[in-house]
Order: C-alpha cells, then structure tokens, then sequence
C-alpha cells in the first residue's frame, strides 16, 4: 500500500514546484509592472492547487508515516510560495497605491479645469451681455 501514497506525495511535491515557478514567474512579471496575466496566473494557480487538494482528499484516511525528506522538502516548498505570495501581494498593493493616487491627481486636475473653464465661461457670458464694459 505505500506505492499510492508515495506516488500521491511525488504528485503533491510536483504540483507545489509547479505553483512556485508558475508563482515566481509570474512576480518577475509584476515586477516590471506588468499585469497583463494576471487572470491566466490566478486560473492555472487555482487549477494547480485544485489538483493538489485532490491529491490530499486521495491521502486522507490512509495511515501513512512520511519520511523525514520528504516533510522537509514539503515544509521547504510552502515556505518558498508563501514568500514569493507575500512579495506578490506587496507589489499588487503597491500598484493599487500607484493608480489610486494618479486617479485622484487626474480628477483634481480635472476638477480645477473645469472651474477654470466654467470662470472663462461666466466672464465670455457677461462681456456678451456687456456688463464688463461699462454698457449695462
């Protein structure tokens, strides 16, 4: 019976490199500010860790003792995706900054032009009613 679960935790350990590099890859990426795969990351992400619950639901139950290499090599790998996580979420929050502050620095812009032209406006309005040249 160890065959399974020893190919069960091969297949566990591949689909966790797989999401570390896929994960890695993708924060070289955003690094360089770039988001466009930002969905095709998130879908094979899930689809990856969708496999890898899989492959825990086929371990439950069974009575299985895990070798020291291999809790390490597993302890070694979470540890890595949760780094290369945090450092995703940090960039993500700091673009979502970035953007949050030009939106708010383009809508006063926009809202100072517009007081400016609506002040053009009511002076081009009252110099056609003639109340700025002496004629009213």
């Amino acid at each position: 019976m160890a065959e399974p679960i020893d190919k069960g935790l091969e297949r566990k350990i591949l689909c966790l490199k797989s999401i570390l590099d896929l994960s890695q890859e993708f924060y070289s990426r955003i690094e360089k500010n770039d988001l466009s795969l930002l969905d095709s990351f998130h879908l094979k992400r899930k689809s990856l860790f969708d496999v890898m619950y899989q492959i825990d639901d086929s371990l439950k139950g069974s009575s299985i003792s895990i070798s020291e290499p291999i809790k390490t090599e597993l302890r070694q790998l979470f540890s890595a995706l949760e780094s290369v996580d945090k450092k995703i979420i940090e960039k993500i929050r700091t673009l979502k900054d970035e953007t949050l502050q030009s939106l708010s620095s383009a809508q006063s812009s926009k809202k100072a032009l517009s007081g400016y032209k609506s002040r053009e406006y009511e002076i081009s309005k009252a110099e056609g009613a003639g109340s700025l040249n002496g004629k009213a």
